[in-house]
């Protein structure tokens, strides 16, 4: 499997939903930044970011899986790709709220973001209001917490990652407060 190296995330979650689901461990190798992901000499690529923006582009693959689809279709929980976390020496409430304004600023402005951001994304206004709309979420609910535990359990178990991460602090969260949650 070619893979876009910009997510060690993304290739943990293609690895263990290719065992889930098949029973394999791919064999990955690089797909360079600028590399054409059609001409990879593989049998799957990985793309990430404003690459998997047009899935359409790959037509030469049979199938084209959205991972944190996948991830839902196989747990019946979301995935969470990024997050904002802090050490707890350094995470505040003080940095928890501008943080948490930010993302609330971003989210009361999706529309005006879109109509920005949408043609250099080659997507049309309402494709981007959709993607930032429904297939994005902005807080940490318990359902997420629980796909993060569910992930770095199955990570663990395929050799992926050699110890549970250590717990973390959501600084951008659900909560009212920033809280030491444990994984």
């Amino acid at each position: 499997m070619a893979i876009d190296e910009g997510s060690k995330t993304s290739i943990a979650l293609a690895s263990i939903l290719m065992h889930q689901r098949f029973g394999i461990r791919p064999d990955f190798v690089p797909l360079p930044i600028g590399a054409d992901p059609n001409a990879a000499a593989s049998d799957a690529v990985l793309v990430i970011g404003d690459r998997a923006m047009h899935p359409e582009r790959y037509d030469r693959f049979l199938e084209n899986w959205d991972l944190g689809n996948e991830w839902y279709r196989e747990t019946g929980l979301p995935f969470v790709f990024a997050m904002w976390v802090g050490r707890e020496s350094v995470a505040s409430h003080s940095l928890a709220t501008q943080l948490e304004a930010a993302r609330d600023e971003g989210v009361q402005n999706i529309e005006t973001l879109s109509q920005q951001y949408a043609p250099g994304y080659e997507l049309s206004i309402a494709e981007c209001i959709e993607y930032l709309s429904i297939n994005l979420r902005f807080t940490m609910s318990r359902d997420e917490i629980l796909g993060l535990k569910l992930f770095y359990r199955k990570a663990l178990e395929l050799g992926i990652i050699e110890s549970s991460p250590s717990p973390i602090w959501p600084v951008i969260s659900s909560f009212n407060l920033p809280q030491l949650v444990p994984i």
